[in-house]
């Protein structure tokens, strides 16, 4: 699936791109502008189909940062830790 973004004088503002598995699950989102790709999202899986982390990349390959959810022993979402590129915890979220 694609979509495109315009300015009002027809000039391309944006694109984006999602990309799909098997089942349907949403793999990979890019965003390009008039320079190429800007930046991509590749969100994975566990064995429950749940999301289980998301992984953003500069366009040039680097990883700017990702994000590991959080469940408990049912499979229940308790959270998701944000972290920087490097692997260094910014943030989390709980769910009470």
């Amino acid at each position: 699936m694609k979509q495109s973004d315009y300015f009002a004088d027809g000039e391309l503002l944006s694109t984006q791109t999602w990309e799909y598995d098997t089942q349907g699950r949403q793999t990979k989102n890019s965003s390009f502008d008039s320079n190429g790709l800007r930046e991509y999202t590749v969100t994975e899986y566990n064995a429950a189909d749940m999301i289980s982390g998301t992984y953003t990349y500069a366009g040039d390959g680097t990883l700017r940062s990702y994000t590991e959810n959080v469940f408990d022993e049912n499979g229940n979402s308790m959270g998701i830790n944000y972290y920087d590129g490097e692997g260094n915890l910014e943030y989390s979220t709980q769910y009470e």
